[in-house]
């Protein structure tokens, strides 16, 4: 540990890593967290990796080489940050489904994660799903990822290659699948209440559907999305779960 300490310019770009991971990652990216907390948390966590991290020979007399060594380590904490934020941004896109067809599309509130204006059914979700991860111990899992990444990517040895690029892709098109999967149940019975208001229009034209239409969906809405709880938190607990293997493959990927 002391001769790794000597060296100054690897403790730091194993903290860039760690540091870079932390400020994208959920739960330690809150605005609730300060910036000196998520410092201090990444020196802490550094100083614990210190004796599983190889030295290894950097030459800083290069600046522009060791500031180009500096953003591969920024680079691998911000793949392995989106790795896990994705799944977040599917529950939130799920929720900005839901809101649309509910009628509550124009129902804001600001979201201090991303840091703009979602809908509020989009923030409900987005909290369950924060509490969620915290319960089946989510951030653990991202903590073990964190360790195995300096096993399978030593220090500036991450690499892009066409695997990689076509991983991430990938991952960006899974936001919309696991949106739809997740808003499917909701989006089935509005459909179908609107379909049942549809016929009611024809069959009854003197009432007027839209005084009738807009409370029903809204309760229907509300309904649904009680009803659906409890699968959306199993779905959510298989995604968690998924992700040990999605960061396995991001890894691997890295390491070329």
């Amino acid at each position: 540990m002391d001769d790794l300490l000597q060296h100054v310019e690897v403790f730091f770009l194993i903290f860039i890593r760690i540091f870079t991971l932390f400020v994208l990652i959920p739960i330690f990216n809150h605005r609730a967290i300060p910036m000196t907390v998520r410092i201090a948390l990444a020196l802490v966590f550094t100083i614990s990796l210190i004796p599983q991290v190889p030295i290894v020979q950097i030459d800083i007399s290069n600046t522009a080489g060791y500031f180009f060594l500096i953003g591969k380590e920024v680079l691998t904490g911000i793949i392995l940050g989106f790795a896990t934020e994705f799944i977040f941004h599917a529950v939130r896109f799920a929720g900005q489904i839901i809101s649309f067809l509910m009628g509550f599309s124009m129902v804001v509130v600001f979201d201090p994660e991303v840091k703009q204006q979602i809908s509020i059914i989009s923030r409900i979700k987005s909290i369950t799903a924060i509490t969620l991860f915290l319960i089946i111990d989510g951030h653990f899992l991202l903590l073990e990822a964190l360790t195995r990444s300096f096993d399978i990517i030593p220090l500036v040895g991450m690499k892009v290659s066409g695997d990689l690029v076509i991983y991430i892709v990938r991952l960006s098109a899974d936001i919309f699948v696991i949106a739809l999967q997740i808003a499917g149940p909701i989006l089935v019975m509005l459909l179908l209440t609107n379909v049942g208001l549809g016929i009611l229009a024809r069959t009854v034209p003197q009432m007027n559907v839209f005084i009738v239409g807009f409370p029903l969906t809204i309760s229907i809405g509300f309904f649904a999305l009680v009803f659906t709880y409890p699968a959306f938190g199993h779905y959510f607990q298989g995604l968690v779960m998924s992700l040990r293997t999605t960061l396995s493959t991001l890894l691997y990927a890295m390491a070329g």
